[in-house]
């Protein structure tokens, strides 16, 4: 495991991303472009079905990994506080 410097950085970078346009843009015009491939398949794509919902789960994991970093890095800088304060 990191320690809490680097999850507080990995955090940082990560709030960069989440945060940033272009990947906000980029992610949600991918969601909505295999939304609309899985709504367009026929009744016997069943495995193309399967893909779209597979991309459209991996893109959602990596946005929630972000996220994790995010909290933890939070968390890590929290503690620090703490710990700072109640040694003076």
């Amino acid at each position: 495991m990191t320690d809490r410097r680097e999850q507080i950085e990995l955090g940082f970078q990560a709030r960069q991303v989440l945060d940033n346009p272009a990947f906000v843009n980029a992610i949600s015009a991918l969601a909505e472009k295999v939304a609309r491939d899985w709504l367009d398949t026929d009744y016997d794509e069943q495995a193309l079905r399967e893909s779209q919902w597979m991309k459209r789960r991996v893109l959602r994991e990596i946005t929630d990994e972000l996220t994790i970093l995010l909290d933890n890095g939070e968390i890590a800088a929290q503690q620090i506080e703490r710990e700072e304060s109640r040694n003076g």
